[in-house]
C-alpha cells in the first residue's frame, strides 16, 4: 500500500507540488496559511494534535 503513497514519508511541501508536476499539473503554487495557523496557536490544537503550518496547493491541468 505505501508503494501507492509517494509522499507517507515526506516531511517538505516542496515534495507535493513535485508530484503535482509530475502528474502534468503547471502554474504549482504552495500557498502557507498562516492566518489559520495563528488561530490554531490562538485557540489550541485538539487534543493528541500539534499546531502545525498547513498549506493549500493549487495548479492547473495541462
Amino acid at each position: 500500500m505505501r508503494d501507492h503513497l509517494p509522499l507517507v514519508e515526506s516531511g517538505a511541501i516542496g515534495d507535493s507540488a513535485g508530484v503535482l508536476r509530475s502528474a502534468g499539473f503547471g502554474n504549482v503554487r504552495v500557498i502557507p496559511l498562516r492566518r489559520l495557523h495563528s488561530l490554531d496557536s490562538a485557540l489550541g490544537a485538539l487534543p493528541g494534535h500539534e499546531v502545525t503550518l498547513q498549506y493549500a496547493l493549487t495548479g492547473i491541468r495541462r
